[in-house]
Formats: structure tokens, sequence, C-alpha cells
């Protein structure tokens, strides 16, 4: 029995550790890289010598005195699944040295890779980055985001984009991707904004690269506090009801987490009454609020702390924001706005709203009161799914005053016209025909056309 007991606590202690490690994180507080639990892989130019050292406990790089341009990288593995989570990518960066010619800059540069394809980084890698570089002849870098793929670099825009930072100091960085390929960046707590980019089809690693030209600038980059997490997504939301919602998350979501009612906000005050799940559709959550949503107002629901089976969550720092609009539902049935004539037999219903015709039911829903006058066909606006067009079996007369019965006539909610009379007055769109002409004598002649005149015309 106490042997059943141990072998429990084993599993339990195993499942924490790989919950809590993985994701990604190292603060470098250690003597040797390879003590920790993060797998580093590094690489140089051919004719370096050196490597990435930990030293204060932090990460920098310290190679020969080589000459000409050189570089290195070093990098960890990832295998992000794209499609179900937020990535959020945490680090420092520093380098110790400033007032470079332009012609330097482009020589002696930080580049840390968020996604690259390829675990080596000297590779011709393709993927996000971000650059970090100075300003020719300032004490001052900046930092921005950029793709690379086989048709070239490509720089990511956003609205605060020229930013310049302090050289010499570490420039701290928060880069968030979704799963619809929004990215938003921050650099030294400066929020640079949001850009929608598509997505990187492979993605094999995360690390840095750096490049110098001079041995006085060979030790001069450093990293700290990397971390890479994977926040859970919710794609989607839907009004249920006007004081419910239901979220749609990627992942399957962790139940206990699901009905703390502090971790939903609705307009940053309100929390739900009440939270449903169920544990067969463990994507899916419903939160019923004690007041229905204000009509056609803009609601934002902060979502924070809640976490998926594989123990990833949404973090209180940065929720997810949904955006939402309640419509009161639409309860009432069609209506007939207007009737006009086409030509002989055909007339057009303006309805205000779109409609379902049932058509095999054509005689009940449409009758003229005044004749047995049946219709025959019936056709949809083709510009205005509002309009109705009718041909029936008869001809109207142009000027004579007719009732059509609508009933049984359904709109796209299933709202149904139980009988509306509408009375209208019949013309057609066509000029009228001449059809005859009589000599009445040598100076006069009769016209006979197809239908009645307007005395005015």
């Amino acid at each position: 029995m106490i042997f059943s007991k141990c072998k429990i606590l084993l599993v339990l202690q195993l499942s924490l550790v790989f919950n809590c490690f993985a994701q990604l994180s190292d603060d470098f507080n250690r003597d040797s890289l390879e003590s920790g639990l993060v797998i580093w892989n590094q690489g140089l130019s051919s004719g370096m010598t050196g490597e990435f050292l930990i030293e204060s406990n932090e990460l920098r790089a310290v190679f020969d005195n080589g000459s000409g341009t050189r570089a290195a990288y070093i990098s960890t593995e990832i295998h992000p699944d794209l499609q179900a989570y937020t990535l959020k990518w945490n680090g420092k960066i520093k380098l110790d040295f400033s007032n470079l010619s332009s012609s330097l800059v482009s020589k002696n540069l930080g580049t840390y890779y968020l996604m690259s394809d390829k675990l080596n980084l000297l590779d011709n890698p393709y993927g996000f980055f971000l650059e970090f570089k100075l300003v020719p002849a300032e004490d001052s870098l900046t930092c921005e985001l950029m793709f690379e793929s086989s048709e070239g670099k490509t720089e990511l825009q956003f609205e605060n984009q020229e930013i310049k930072f302090k050289a010499q100091e570490y420039l701290s960085f928060e880069v968030t991707r979704n799963p619809d390929g929004d990215w938003k960046v921050w650099i030294n707590d400066h929020y640079l904004g949001r850009t929608n980019f598509p997505l990187l089809e492979i993605v094999n690693a995360a690390g840095l690269q750096i490049q110098y030209s001079s041995g006085s600038r060979e030790n001069k980059f450093f990293m700290d506090d990397f971390s890479l997490d994977y926040n859970p997504f919710f794609d989607s939301l839907s009004v249920s009801s006007p004081n419910e919602l239901e979220l749609f998350c990627k992942s399957a979501i962790d139940s206990p987490s699901v009905f703390i009612l502090e971790n939903y906000f609705l307009n940053d005050s309100i929390n739900p009454e009440m939270v449903s799940f169920d544990n067969e559709v463990p994507e899916k959550i419903k939160l019923h609020f004690s007041s229905e949503f204000i009509p056609d107002y803009l609601n934002t629901l902060s979502i924070k702390e809640i976490k998926d089976e594989n123990g990833y969550e949404i973090s209180e720092e940065r929720p997810q924001n949904l955006i939402f609009t309640y419509s009161q539902p639409d309860l009432s049935p069609p209506e007939i706005f207007e009737i006009s004539g086409i030509e002989k037999n055909r007339i057009i219903i303006n309805f205000n709203e779109a409609v379902v015709v049932d058509t095999s039911r054509l005689q009940d829903i449409f009758k003229i009161l005044e004749t047995e006058n049946q219709i025959i066909q019936f056709q949809v606006d083709s510009l205005d799914s509002k309009k109705l067009k009718l041909s029936f079996q008869y001809e109207f007369k142009v000027g004579n005053s007719y009732t059509l019965k609508v009933s049984q006539l359904a709109d796209a909610e299933g709202n149904i016209q139980t009988g509306q009379d509408a009375n209208f007055v019949f013309s057609d769109n066509f000029p009228p025909g001449l059809e005859k002409i009589e000599v009445l004598s040598g100076k006069s002649l009769k016209l006979i056309f197809s239908e009645p005149l307007d005395e005015l015309q």
C-alpha cells in the first residue's frame, strides 16, 4: 500500500514538473549554460573561436580577436501550435557599444529570432525576428520586427515605429502573436502597436544571432531573462441570449479555472453571476450575467488566468479581449413596403426585410382578392433580397386597384406573417405601344394605344 502511494506521488511530481517547464524560460541565474533546463545550441563563423557563456547571471558572447565581419548564434528548439495558442516572447538584449558610422551599423547588430525554420541561425534561416541595431553616430538604437522568406525581408509596420532607445543598456522586449496572425510589440514597456501578418509554415527554433566587425565588440552582446509562453486563445464569441455569452477556445479547457468569476470582466467592471461548463464540450464556456446587455453598445469582455488541459494559461498582465455588440432579436414578421407593376402580368413586391418563400405553397401565400388570378412564378431580385418579382396567370389592367393578400410568409429568423392585405393601383414600367392609326380627315389622325394615356402627357 505504501509502495502504491509512492508511485502515485512520483507520477504527480513528474506531471507538475512537465507542466511547469513545458513553456520555455531561462533567467541564466547559474554558473553553467549546460546546467539549465533549456537545451541551447551554438554555432559560429568559420575561423572563429569562443562561445556564449554565463557571466554574472547573464548570457554573454565571448569570442576571439579575429578580423572581418563575423557571426555567431545561440538557439533552442521550439515547435509551437500556431493554430491553437497565442505565443508570448519576453527577453532582454544589450549591445554594449555606440556611435558607429552608417557603414558599420549593418555589420554590428543583434537579431533575435522569435520563430526560425532552422536551428542553425547562420544557415540563411527564414522566419520572424527582432533586429536591434544602432542609429548611426548616436548613442541610441532601434528595434524592428522583421519577416524574411525566399521573397526577401519585410519590415512589419506599427503605429509607433520610430522610437529610439538608449544604447549600452538592456532593452527589454515583449512580443505576442495570436492564431489570427495579429502581432503586438512592447519595447521597454513602450507599445509599438498591432499589425497582422500571415503564418510561418515551419517553426523549429528561437534564439539570438550576432554580427560584429571589430575585436572591440566581440564580447559586447548580452541576453537575459528569455521566455516563451503559450496562452490559450478564444477565437469566437456569440450572444446566446440577452444576458448570456458563449465563448469558444482553440484548445480544451481545464475546468477548475473556468469557474472563477473574477477571471472574466465585462467592460472592465462586471463579473458574470454564473459560469456553465460541460466536460463533454471542453472548448466552450457559457457566461450568465445578472443584467441584459445594452443594445447596439460596443462591449469588451476580458479573459484572464484561464488554463487549458496542457497547463497553459492566459496571463493576468495580458488578458485576451473579445469585442461584441448585442442586437435585440427580430421578433416581427415581414411586411410589404411597396408594390409596383413591371409588365402586364408581373408585379414587384418590396418587403421591409428578406423573406423565405415555400415554393410548394405559392398559391396559399400570394392571392389577388378581386380575381381568380393565380401566381405562376416568383423570383428574388438579384440586387435586393427584400424584393420579390411575381408573375400571374392573367394580365392586370392599368389603372385598376387590386388587393394582394400575403400569409404564411417567413423571414430569415422564422417570424411568420399570418396575414397582410396590401392595396395597389397597377401600372407597368413599359411605355404605351402604338397599336393602330386611323385617318379621320385630311388634317386629323386617330391614334390607338395599348393602354390609357395620362392626359397631362
